[in-house]
């Protein structure tokens, strides 16, 4: 999602993004691979001095989301204007997750899903 040119300042954020037609069916792959992810980053986070308050109660969700690519555009929109987010990072391939799947999961964020979001937050 870019942000428009008439922005003041652009508000990134990383938050993945997946589309399923049978979530039934993908998300315990999506869930496995980001829990294993954020195990990572749960231990580099304890690692360093700084505090960052990234798990206080009332901070920007970055949990995973996934649903249907109408699912994805309401979350994306809503996320956008409750936020003043302008920039989503989305994931490229989280750990043990078949290259193929993330290759149409990514297609069909750029096709379905991301015209429709720039389309409504115009």
């Amino acid at each position: 999602m870019a942000a428009s040119s008439s922005a003041s300042a652009w508000v990134g954020i990383i938050r993945s993004f997946y589309v399923s037609d049978d979530r039934e069916r993908d998300w315990p792959m999506i869930r496995s691979a980001e829990r294993f992810r954020m195990s990572v980053y749960d231990t580099l986070m304890r690692a360093t001095p700084d505090e960052y308050g990234w798990r206080e109660p009332g901070g920007i969700p970055q949990g995973s989301f996934m649903g249907t690519p109408d699912d994805c555009v309401a979350e994306m929109v809503s996320f956008a204007q409750e936020f003043g987010i302008t920039d989503i990072a989305s994931s490229g391939l989280p750990p043990g997750v078949d290259p193929d799947f993330m290759n149409a999961n990514i297609t069909r964020l750029a096709e379905e899903v991301l015209p429709m979001v720039r389309k409504q937050l115009a």
